[in-house]
């Protein structure tokens, strides 16, 4: 490492760790402590340039002396009112509250570990970005949102903390934190956790992501990310990989798939969405609906027992890794699966083929997501690194 990007690093990790530790007051000290110029003022309230961040500025002081002679009264009230402007921001001084970015960040909390992505289980909400520029070209990033989820929730099994580069380019993932187990007491919920943000697909980015309760059960997430200015003004000017986004007009998840996949099936009937996707090899099919009390295990077994009664259908047995552990089980937040291997006749042969039957809970006790994909058994481990790619774009309301 060269000692000019030893300097940024250490510096922008300094400054990010005490955004982290104090929140958006700590800013101006953590600036000076560490060297960073501040963003230029903007009078118009147009970013500035350097910084995309926005920070009214009142008018200079007068530098005129005072008269001698007092003016009339009506105009000495005048002049008073003039003067007084600027102390309408407050006593400490101006308005340094700084402005977002135009085009937020996009973050989720998903299912896995960071090297397994799984879906979107927790998408943060109010997500606002900052951005800084540094005296050396880096640049350092706040990013802030709310999950639907207690910390607490978060702890029961395997998350991770996902920031993408935007929406249009939510398949481009920068940074993750997996969020790991509860620590030990006398650890209290009150405490939240600090993570440490990896990068990802060479981004360049690194940080901190905080988590604590916020007062509606909730998880507030606050991220601070830095990067050197060169790799960062790069990321956005990425071309989006094209991708259409499929929402489920009942329970409000939504897809977003890429060019290898094309629609077949779009329909709504009795309350049950319908979506199906077909890549030349497999389908897979995306089923949200009211029904087995919500309990995926039970969707699961439905859909099994629905999908299997065809008379060409024979020979059903549970699947088996390596190991001969059964490939079925889920988790409270992922749902259940299963997967199972048949022989279905065909008139001029018998082939193998593999099914995957998982259900996701959407509403809990009321409703589900089910997901099937049945495929030659030959063609199935290319076909589930398909599935497993598309899966990354679901998206829970």
């Amino acid at each position: 490492m060269s000692g000019a990007s030893s300097r940024w690093q250490g510096a922008a990790l300094t400054l990010a760790l005490s955004l982290v530790l104090t929140g958006a007051a700590g800013l101006a000290p953590a600036l000076s402590a560490v060297g960073f110029a501040a963003p230029r003022a903007q009078t118009t309230g147009t970013p500035a340039a350097a910084s995309g961040i926005d920070i009214a500025t009142p008018p200079p002081e007068a530098t005129t002396a005072a008269p001698t002679t007092a003016p009339p009264a009506a105009t000495t009230t005048a002049a008073n009112a003039s003067a007084a402007t600027p102390a309408a921001a407050g006593a400490g001084g101006p308005v340094n509250d700084l402005t977002p970015v135009a085009e937020s960040r996009l973050a989720h909390i998903h299912a896995g570990a960071c090297a397994e992505l799984g879906i979107v289980v927790y998408t943060l909400t109010g997500l606002r970005s900052y951005r800084l520029a540094g005296a050396n070209g880096e640049d350092i990033e706040l990013i802030t949102g709310t999950a639907k989820a207690s910390l607490t929730t978060l702890f029961t099994e395997p998350f991770s903390i996902h920031v993408h580069e935007s929406v249009r380019n939510k398949q481009n993932y920068l940074a993750c934190a997996e969020v790991g187990s509860q620590p030990p007491p006398p650890w209290t919920e009150a405490d939240g956790v600090v993570l440490q943000m990896n990068e990802q697909n060479h981004s360049g980015f690194t940080g901190f992501a905080q988590l604590r309760p916020d007062a509606n059960g909730g998880t507030d997430v606050t991220i601070v990310l830095a990067a050197p200015g060169a790799t960062a003004a790069a990321t956005p000017s990425a071309t989006p990989p094209p991708s259409t986004t499929y929402t489920s007009p009942t329970f409000h998840y939504t897809i977003s798939y890429g060019s290898t996949w094309t629609e077949t099936e779009n329909s709504t009937t009795n309350g049950s969405d319908r979506f199906v996707l077909y890549n030349g090899e497999s389908y897979i099919t995306f089923t949200g609906v009211q029904g087995f009390g919500g309990d995926p295990k039970a969707c699961v077994d439905a859909f099994v027992a629905q999908l299997t009664s065809d008379p060409n259908v024979s020979n059903l047995r549970l699947a088996t890794d390596n190991q001969g552990k059964p490939l079925q089980g889920g988790t409270a937040a992922t749902g259940n699966y299963a997967i199972y291997n048949h022989e279905y006749t065909f008139p001029d042969r018998v082939e193998p083929y593999t099914l995957f039957v998982g259900c996701i809970p959407l509403v809990p006790n009321q409703s589900v997501l089910a997901i099937v994909q049945n495929v030659p058994t030959k063609d199935y481990d290319t076909q589930l690194a398909a599935r497993e790619a598309l899966l990354r774009g679901l998206t829970l309301p």
